[in-house]
């Protein structure tokens, strides 16, 4: 916050006017004028943080949309094959309608946050289903059309979270595992495994690509920095690292060599809500 220097006191000597009387100077209490300056210091800085905010959203929300929309098309392209038979169509109609939805969820939840300036509202819930959810519509995408997206048997976990935020920090680090496998040879599997312990709760995806380059690892999580064979515009990863210190917690490359790149998410069980303008400001 700018420093707000104090006002020097000015020596106030009584002037002549030009009908002879005394014209003294306006008193002006230094405390009070203090305080209505730091006010609008506040004020400047506040909208700073907000704008800074709002654009770190509109990167996220249209990052998210673009690939919403992406499985949208894929499936509509389906659904106009006259080969194509009615339980295939009804289930791409369930696809579409789902993809739809969830979108509108995104964009509430991105609005809801912009309006409150808290990067998640947390609410218990099944993290099993939520996995359930995302990997039914990451194997939607184009990207995902040649991989085999398994889902590790786990036991039964409920937390704190932000459906939506973890939801997109999920399909995110799914999608990226199979963009990565653009190029390779089959099998192209991607694994995502749930575990826990007493701390915290832990979402691994592990997929069999060549991993990821050295030359790229130290600014891995930056906005726009993207793998060439991965594909994409680099913000998926940075999406999932801010959902991840928004619960509280982090994303780590745990390992990533050729045929095994893993990414965890590390979540702890007591959730802390932390301001998303800390995490941009940073």
């Amino acid at each position: 916050m700018p420093q707000i220097q104090s006002l020097r006191k000015c020596e106030r000597n009584p002037c002549s006017g030009e009908s002879g009387s005394v014209d003294t100077p306006e008193h002006h209490h230094p405390r009070y004028h203090g305080t209505e300056e730091l006010g609008i210091a506040n004020r400047k800085v506040l909208e700073r943080e907000r704008s800074t905010i709002s654009q770190t959203l509109v990167s996220f929300i249209s990052h998210d949309i673009r690939h919403h929309l992406a499985s949208i098309n894929c499936n509509v392209e389906f659904l106009t094959d006259p080969n194509i038979c009615q339980t295939d169509r009804d289930q791409l109609l369930d696809e579409v309608r789902g993809t739809i939805r969830d979108m509108i969820e995104l964009l509430d939840s991105y609005l809801v946050s912009v309006r409150t300036q808290r990067a998640a509202h947390f609410k218990q819930n099944s993290l099993n289903l939520l996995i359930q959810h995302v990997v039914d519509m990451v194997r939607s995408h184009p990207d995902a059309r040649e991989c085999e997206v398994v889902i590790r048997e786990a036991p039964s976990i409920r937390a704190g979270i932000d459906n939506q935020r973890l939801g997109a920090a999920v399909y995110n680090l799914l999608l990226n595992a199979c963009q990565a496998l653009k190029g390779c040879s089959a099998p192209k599997r991607v694994e995502i495994a749930l575990r826990h312990d007493d701390s915290c709760n832990y979402i691994r995806v592990q997929d069999s690509g060549q991993g990821v380059p050295e030359s790229v690892r130290d600014v891995l999580f930056h906005p726009f920095v993207s793998v060439k064979k991965m594909g994409g515009i680099g913000l998926g990863l940075t999406i999932a690292q801010h959902a991840a210190r928004a619960h509280g917690g982090c994303l780590i490359l745990e390992e990533s060599t050729p045929g095994k790149t893993v990414f965890v998410l590390q979540l702890p069980n007591h959730a802390s809500e932390c301001s998303l303008t800390e995490e941009v400001l940073e």
